[in-house]
């Protein structure tokens, strides 16, 4: 099935769409309370197939479909973090399928309604699942993969700017995020990190202090250090006569103060 809709996602039809979410949506609730062991493989495969459903043009309009997304996602998320014999591949694919679902409601919220409900169980899970996650996946040292992929899913959320994005910012904000940012900078000294980390920030400042203040963030995250205590040498040195030092370090004040804002060490 994963194949054939691969290679024509075009081929597959309103009811087949119904049908095959609804299928996979009883497997993950059925593996999720443990009525049900699910090898790994069929997990990910799962994920894929639900994930390209999304994607193929017969999947708008139908109206139990948003529904189906949402519990499905919360049953394969639940699993793939608390389940004793989850694997990190099981997580990597389920945090995908997120992504795939806050896609597919980015594209058709608008003209449709009942996708338009869908954003409100996507961001429960993100604040009452996911974001608590993140803080043991850092203790742990995880995968970066991992890290990398719950760092997306906020920075996807974070793009839309409204009255429930500005909320997530403030939970996200409030539950330790400029701690585990620090972390990840300190845990995993690679560029994708630095820049996921401070992409991410930026965001999360344009949310809650206003547009241009996050961007001086956004704009120089390649430039920002990977050390987050080098934050505070950049801000020491001179830089009269640099404007992308002057930006620099501009950002990392912002950093810094949101930071002790939030009561982060």
């Amino acid at each position: 099935v994963l194949t054939a809709i691969s290679n024509s996602p075009g081929v597959v039809s309103r009811s087949q769409v119904e049908e095959l979410s609804t299928i996979a949506t009883g497997m993950f609730k059925r593996h999720s309370n443990g009525q049900m062991g699910m090898l790994r493989e069929t997990f990910c495969t799962l994920c894929s197939t639900f994930g390209l459903l999304l994607e193929a043009s017969s999947s708008r309009g139908i109206p139990n479909l948003p529904a189906l997304v949402v519990e499905a996602l919360r049953h394969a998320v639940l699993s793939s973090l608390n389940l004793p014999s989850r694997s990190d591949d099981q997580l990597l694919y389920a945090l995908h399928f997120v992504k795939e679902s806050y896609s597919y409601w980015l594209k058709n919220h608008e003209a449709d309604p009942d996708v338009m409900e869908m954003r409100e169980g996507l961001l429960e899970l993100c604040e009452n699942h996911i974001l608590p996650s993140l803080q043991r996946f850092v203790e742990e040292v995880e995968e970066q993969d991992i890290v990398v992929g719950i760092l997306e899913i906020f920075h996807l959320v974070l793009q839309q700017h409204d009255n429930q994005s500005v909320k997530f910012a403030g939970s996200l904000a409030t539950s330790a995020l400029f701690h585990l940012a620090f972390g990840c900078l300190g845990l995993y000294p690679s560029v994708q990190i630095k820049e996921r980390v401070y992409l991410l920030l930026g965001l999360v400042a344009e949310r809650l202090l206003g547009c241009e203040n996050g961007k001086s963030i956004s704009e120089t995250a390649i430039d920002l250090p990977s050390d987050p205590l080098d934050l505070l040498f950049l801000l020491g040195q001179k830089s009269s006569n640099d404007s992308s030092l002057i930006r620099s370090q501009s950002a990392a004040f912002l950093i810094l103060y949101m930071s002790s804002l939030y009561n982060a060490r």
